[in-house]
C-alpha cells in the first residue's frame, strides 16, 4: 500500500506549489505502473502461519504489515518501508529509501588487507 503521506509525511510542506505539483505528477505517474499482486491461497496460508509465528514468541504485528509481509514472503519480494521494526520480525526482505547506503569496500580488498596486504 503506497500513499502521499507514508511516503512524504511532510508531503503539503514541501515548499513552492510548483514543487507540490511535480512530486504530485510523480507520485500519480507510479502508482499508473503498479502491479497488483492477488490474495490467494498460498498468500493466506503463510500469513496464518506469520501469525501463529509471531503469536508463539510472544510478538505482534499490525493487520496490514502482515499482509503486506505474508505476500512479500510468498512471492519472494523485498519490502520498501521506513518500518523496519514490524517487517524485521517477519523475516522479510527489507530496503528502506530513505537511508542513504555508502559504497562498500569491495571483498577482494577487504581479504587483502586481513592478510597484510595493501589492497590491489
Amino acid at each position: 500500500m503506497a500513499s502521499r503521506e507514508a511516503l512524504a509525511p511532510d508531503w503539503k510542506d514541501r515548499g513552492p506549489l510548483i514543487a507540490n505539483d511535480r512530486l504530485e505528477q510523480w507520485f500519480d505517474e507510479g502508482i499508473q505502473r503498479l502491479h497488483c499482486l492477488p490474495w490467494e491461497a498460498e498468500a493466506g496460508m503463510r500469513w496464518a502461519e506469520l501469525l501463529a509465528s509471531l503469536r508463539t514468541s510472544g510478538r505482534a504485528m499490525p493487520i496490514k504489515d502482515s499482509l503486506i509481509a505474508a505476500t512479500a514472503l510468498v512471492h519472494g519480494l523485498t519490502v520498501a518501508t521506513r518500518n523496519r521494526t514490524d517487517f524485521e520480525k517477519a523475516s522479510v526482505k527489507i530496503v528502506d529509501p530513505f537511508v542513504v547506503r555508502r559504497a562498500s569496500t569491495p571483498p577482494r580488498a577487504v581479504a587483502s588487507r586481513r592478510a597484510g596486504h595493501p589492497p590491489s
